[in-house]
């Protein structure tokens, strides 16, 4: 249901780590074994259509000046998780240097 209301009112979506898993079964083995067992199950339970929306998701998306990301912009394929300011500013900062 989540996804459908997503679908229907976002323009822009990223793909998550655990969307990431859903589509990609070999990414779940990163996860906890409760976060595995549940993207396995949910991965069982979503439609074709459902699975080609999620498939088709970018890592990163760029609107309006803006850059959209669910891990660090640095390495959003890493799935790294920005926990402190400072890691925050690094981040930034080195987005900043490399455009």
């Amino acid at each position: 249901k989540c996804l459908n209301i997503i679908r229907e009112i976002s323009f822009i979506s990223v793909i998550g780590n655990h969307d990431y898993a859903m589509v990609n079964e070999e990414e779940s083995t990163f996860f906890n074994d409760v976060a595995r067992q549940t993207a396995l199950w949910t991965s069982k339970h979503m439609s074709d259509d459902e699975i080609i929306f999620l498939s088709s998701l970018p890592l990163v998306a760029v609107f309006d000046n803006r850059y959209f990301v669910h891990s660090s912009p640095l390495n959003p394929s890493h799935w790294e998780y920005i926990l402190s300011d400072k890691n925050a500013a690094e981040v930034f900062n080195d987005i900043y240097h490399n455009i």
